[in-house]
């Protein structure tokens, strides 16, 4: 049972929080919020198509098996949606490292969208510092080929990112100068986890989305959720630094809303710090 109405509004300042009980609660209740919002989204005569973006951790997969099972899956032509990376490990196409290779196992295409639709990160040929710059600059090209209006990015809909133990999300850490950065798609060598390269959307990327949705499970991400939801700079925590134009929305089960004060756990957010 979900701790707090999943409606309830939301702003980018006043992030909201909803607890579930596990990690496939809310998978299942998020596959649905999903297909509500891009099925309200599609209905606009003027839009011809949606476009999320995904990570690839433990949520991000049981969201993709979820959606196969939805009783509300037929309310959108999947023909219209786009799946675009926030991030992914430099690796060979096919490598169990890449989150392009968790989310499509877990049927992401099996609902419908289109092959063409799927616009992973580029995969490693070589693996070096040139390569995956490389990447990165192809990466931001094609975002920018599917934006309207000389836009650096499209207009995502909703953008799912898995937080880390460190509060971290993408592949963008704490202290790392890529936090400031003002290009949309960067490469990272030697994260504080591996693999060594990858290439990630920036915060700056992140926070062009309509809807971005923060997810979290265990008791190991429970210190960032905290920290994120009190205001953390987001030098810190970096999760504290995704926003979304329209909404900001955490999603986390009961391990990892452990330590979260109950002001905010039921609806009374803290005041960001200036830093944040």
């Amino acid at each position: 049972m979900l701790s707090l109405d999943d409606y309830l509004p939301s702003t980018p300042a006043t992030p909201r929080l909803v607890v579930g009980r596990d990690v496939p609660a809310l998978a299942n209740v998020l596959a649905d919020r999903l297909i509500r919002t891009l099925a309200f989204r599609l209905k606009d005569e003027w839009v011809t198509h949606a476009h999320i973006a995904i990570t690839g951790g433990l949520i991000s997969q049981a969201i993709c098996d979820a959606l196969q099972d939805s009783p509300l899956r037929r309310e959108i032509d999947w023909r219209q949606v786009h799946v675009w990376w926030t991030d992914d490990a430099f690796m060979p196409e096919g490598h169990i490292s890449r989150n392009e290779t968790r989310v499509r196992a877990a049927g992401i295409a099996r609902v419908g969208i289109p092959e063409t639709n799927l616009h992973p990160v580029p995969a490693s040929l070589h693996s070096d510092d040139a390569a995956v710059d490389r990447a990165a600059t192809e990466y931001a090209s094609l975002l920018r080929r599917f934006s309207p209006h000389g836009r650096p990015v499209p207009v995502f809909d909703v953008l799912l990112l898995d937080v880390g133990p460190l509060g971290d999300v993408g592949a963008l850490y704490p202290g790392e100068r890529t936090l400031d950065s003002q290009a949309t798609v960067v490469a990272v060598a030697n994260p504080p986890s591996p693999p060594m390269l990858r290439v990630s959307m920036t915060l700056a990327a992140i926070r062009n989305a309509a809807r971005v949705w923060l997810l979290a499970s265990g008791a190991d991400r429970a210190d960032a959720v905290t920290s994120a939801l009190m205001g953390a700079d987001l030098h810190d925590v970096p999760a504290a630094g995704a926003k979304g134009v329209i909404e900001t929305k955490w999603w986390v089960d009961e391990a990892a809303a452990r330590t979260v004060p109950r002001a905010i756990r039921y609806g009374v957010p803290a005041e960001p710090s200036p830093a944040a």
